[in-house]
């Protein structure tokens, strides 16, 4: 299968926060605030694909702590099957300045993060990512 095609808008709370919210508590292990709170900070990035021309398309998302180089979360709609295991959170993780083929600490963990780090990229859990960097 081909890549998709997208493009990227920063994250607004706004536009997004519902999209992203609703993904996070269908994978994710911690509360939404726990990544709200992440999305609030000036080191996080975050990038929201949609459908080229049709800003209202959302097709995925991906956070990353962009100072500290870590993947905060990651999410790519399943629709029908057609997305997912196609790039796009690896895109969009690259165009944050993550390079999951490096070694890349993931702050947040799920069955689905196990699943891609099997799948030979260099993810891994680091839930205290950013408060090892504050105490260094």
């Amino acid at each position: 299968m081909d890549r998709i095609r997208y493009d990227a808008a920063p994250f607004e709370a706004e536009r997004h926060r519902a999209f992203v919210q609703a993904s996070w508590c269908k994978g994710a292990r911690e509360p939404w605030e726990a990544l709200a709170s992440r999305l609030r900070r000036p080191e996080t990035r975050c990038l929201v694909a949609h459908i080229p021309g049709d800003p209202d398309s959302l097709l995925g998302w991906a956070a990353a702590d962009v100072v500290g180089g870590a993947v905060i979360w990651a999410y790519t709609r399943d629709l029908y099957g057609r997305l997912r295991r196609r790039g796009l959170a690896t895109s969009l993780l690259f165009d944050l300045g993550i390079d999951v083929s490096e070694p890349t600490p993931c702050l947040f963990w799920s069955p689905a993060a196990a699943a891609i780090a099997a799948r030979g990229y260099r993810i891994y859990h680091a839930p205290r990512w950013g408060s090892e960097r504050k105490a260094a």
